[in-house]
């Protein structure tokens, strides 16, 4: 386990299962984290553990939540001023926020849908991008990675709405990369197959996650969805120094859901 001591992160979407292994991963490693979202008793919660934890072990890092409307540009940029008020500096951000509701495009709400997830799986990510890039470019040092979900490069109905506002990113995060390395700023995506957030939201009449879950299997080679902490696992490492050499790329953890 490498040490991320003295980084600090700030993750948008840290109330999501994702988030959530992310931000108690990264605490294990040393790394201080804000989370901004908008989910504030889930919020206080993930740092309450993470406070917790620290009176044991006091090698972990410190976590504040800070509650932030991220579809708002001006609420954004607060957000990001107040992470660096309390630590000080803004090494990586993780944008984790993004919503996969299914909606027939033929559906009566397609539309509503459509001006709804621009602004949760698109807008979000360029409003906090374009706020701490200033934090970043000025100590010439930084790390950027977007979690998007991998069924929209697999296809899955239903979904083309989620596919188009946050499958974007990964061209987005390339362009990105190449406009930023001068600054010594990488850009990565983490493509991640259908975690039990996204199982629960999309089969919300199922009695249990396994049934949920039965409906992937014969699309995953490795005969289960991944789980949250192996996704954080990912990202903590390409928040590291062993991959400062890493940008413009995806990596998939999706249990082989898809093989590009």
């Amino acid at each position: 386990m490498q040490s991320l001591k003295d980084r600090t992160f700030v993750i948008t979407g840290g109330t999501s299962d994702i988030g959530r292994a992310l931000c108690l991963s990264l605490s294990t490693r040393g790394a201080d984290i804000a989370i901004l979202d908008n989910s504030p008793d889930k919020g206080r919660r993930i740092v309450d553990e993470i406070s917790d934890t620290r009176e044991i072990k006091e090698h972990h890092g410190k976590a504040a939540y800070f509650d932030v409307d991220l579809t708002k540009n001006d609420a954004v940029k607060e957000g990001f001023s107040k992470a660096v008020e309390t630590f000080g500096a803004i090494d990586i951000f993780v944008s984790a926020l993004h919503n996969s509701k299914a909606s027939p495009i033929l559906g009566p709400e397609y539309l509503d849908d459509f001006e709804k997830l621009i602004g949760i799986n698109m807008k979000s990510a360029v409003y906090a991008t374009q706020a701490v890039l200033p934090f970043m470019k000025g100590r010439k040092r930084g790390k950027i990675i977007y979690v998007v979900p991998d069924l929209m490069r697999y296809g899955i109905e239903t979904e083309s709405l989620a596919s188009l506002t946050r499958g974007g990113l990964i061209y987005y995060s390339r362009a990105l990369a190449r406009e930023l390395g001068s600054f010594n700023i990488s850009i990565n995506c983490v493509a991640t197959g259908p975690t039990e957030d996204y199982l629960l939201t999309r089969e919300p009449k199922e009695t249990s996650l396994k049934k949920a879950e039965e409906k992937f299997l014969q699309f995953l080679p490795l005969g289960r969805t991944p789980r949250a902490s192996e996704v954080a696992e990912v990202i903590a490492f390409l928040s590291s120094s062993s991959a400062d050499a890493v940008t413009g790329q995806t990596w998939a953890v999706n249990g082989g859901l898809t093989m590009i």
